[in-house]
């Protein structure tokens, strides 16, 4: 749909903090309470400007692509500028800032502001979360310092549709469990369940030392925050940093799905029949199943059990055409129906 055409796929963010102090009853990925920022000391500064340096070796302006936040707010962190200040000497240009706390330290939120104004390309923005932090923003920025800050209209007034995921599916399964009406907190939320993230690379958190391998995905059982973890590694010096960017590139980069214990649906793909006719279907749409190799290729990785062998091998015992079910299957994960994590 035309919400996940609006997915960037940069190749990186980092968390300089550990948790968020907002805590918004919708936040798509759940960020955890607050429990400190990543100081710049001497000490973390050497080991940014090396991750940073390590980066731009090995992916190049694609690097650039990235920014200083995920489940947490640029404001929670006092030094977030010194950091984004290295990003730019090192990558090239400035990361783009999201924060829901402007006014939290309104000379820091200048300073960030004032950054960007060097680097034309860059759009900040502030999420809105009611009426009154709107007029508070208006009432403390002139018009000419949110030239170019695009307001993000959370409020409840607001026809933006929150996204179906992380803490939103939560409220709903309470209120679903205390038999309370949804209809209230359904007119803010997207109809079906989808996503808020947007990197597909790598999500690093400094105060921890760790460096994960995420990719969007529809928000569901086995991904409820809308993006799903491939891998994950610690570091602790540059070093260990750029080995376990090797290594997670190595193992888990290039898609196997034709090599996986069982081959499976995507989470969100229904096959089923209806007035004898058989058809793969979406939220956004439905597409019809008329060659019967398939239906019978498709009867088996429905069943979530079989490897791809074995159901070649089945095809096979039962007289059927085997390169055409292997061409099935290939047909299939090319567009994008089969499950890779």
């Amino acid at each position: 749909g035309s919400f996940d055409d609006r997915i960037v796929h940069p190749l990186m963010c980092v968390e300089l903090c550990n948790g968020c102090s907002i805590g918004c009853w919708f936040c798509g990925i759940s960020a955890e309470k607050y429990q400190g920022y990543w100081p710049y000391t001497k000490e973390n500064a050497q080991l940014w400007k090396g991750i940073l340096t390590v980066m731009h070796e090995l992916f190049g302006s694609a690097a650039g692509t990235g920014f200083c936040y995920w489940g947490t707010d640029p404001c929670d962190n006092p030094d977030y500028p010194k950091f984004t200040q290295d990003f730019r000497d090192v990558l090239g240009g400035l990361p783009q800032c999201t924060t829901a706390a402007p006014l939290k330290n309104v000379d820091l939120t200048r300073e960030i502001l004032s950054l960007s104004n060097k680097d034309p390309n860059i759009v900040n923005r502030f999420s809105v979360l009611n009426l009154k932090l709107l007029r508070q923003i208006h009432a403390t920025f002139t018009p000419e310092e949110l030239l170019t800050v695009e307001l993000v209209l959370q409020n409840k007034e607001s026809f933006n549709k929150k996204s179906m995921a992380g803490r939103a599916i939560t409220r709903k399964e309470k209120l679903e469990a205390k038999q309370k009406p949804l209809d209230k907190l359904m007119s803010e939320l997207s109809e079906s369940p989808s996503s808020i993230a947007c990197v597909s690379g790598f999500l690093l958190n400094m105060p921890l030392g760790r460096i994960q391998l995420i990719t969007p995905k529809r928000a569901g059982e086995k991904w409820p925050l809308g993006y799903a973890i491939i891998a994950e590694a610690y570091f602790k010096t540059v070093d260990e940093f750029r080995q376990a960017i090797l290594d997670l590139l190595e193992s888990h980069a290039h898609s196997n799905v034709l090599k996986q214990e069982k081959i499976s649906l995507r989470g969100d793909v229904v096959y089923k029949k209806k007035d004898k006719e058989w058809t793969l279907s979406t939220y956004y749409c439905t597409l019809p199943i008329e060659d019967a190799q398939m239906i019978k290729v498709l009867g088996y990785i429905a069943e979530d059990k079989y490897s791809y062998h074995e159901i070649i091998s089945k095809v096979s015992s039962e007289g059927g055409n085997v390169f055409a079910a292997m061409g099935s299957i290939n047909e299939l994960y090319e567009k994008g129906f089969l499950s890779e994590i």
